[in-house]
């Protein structure tokens, strides 16, 4: 017969994961299905980058390009798929962020600027 958990350790559970954003789930299982996909006869591969669409924030402050939809797509399955061929894993990041309780694609991030501000040392390396 299963045994529920102390309250104490589901205290010290809640803690632990207060600052793991409530939308990791969500994130892990629309990228989970869409790398299982295939487009234009080509498996899906991506890379996608939690943030804020806007310039200089903490996750990645200084100079970077950015491409920004004008009107920002849902963060679901099928939306990847249809983004991922036009974004190299390798050189082009897919920006999702929050937004009232919804995520959302906002737009894509050029990585080769962001990686060649590291090499400079003009960002933090997190």
């Amino acid at each position: 017969m299963f045994e529920p958990f102390p309250d104490s350790v589901l205290n010290a559970l809640q803690e632990k994961t207060a600052d793991v954003p409530r939308y990791l789930g969500d994130v892990l299982k629309v990228a989970f299905y869409s790398s299982l996909g295939v487009e234009e006869g080509r498996a899906i591969t991506f890379t996608l980058a939690i943030c804020s669409p806007e310039p200089h924030t903490p996750e990645f402050p200084g100079d970077w390009d950015i491409i920004c939809f004008q009107t920002p797509r849902p963060f679901i399955v099928r939306e990847v798929i249809k983004l991922a061929p036009a974004a190299d894993p390798q050189r082009v990041l897919i920006g999702v962020h929050e937004a009232e309780g919804v995520l959302r694609i906002w737009g894509l991030l050029e990585l080769e600027a962001i990686r060649s501000q590291l090499e400079d040392g003009r960002t933090k390396n997190r």
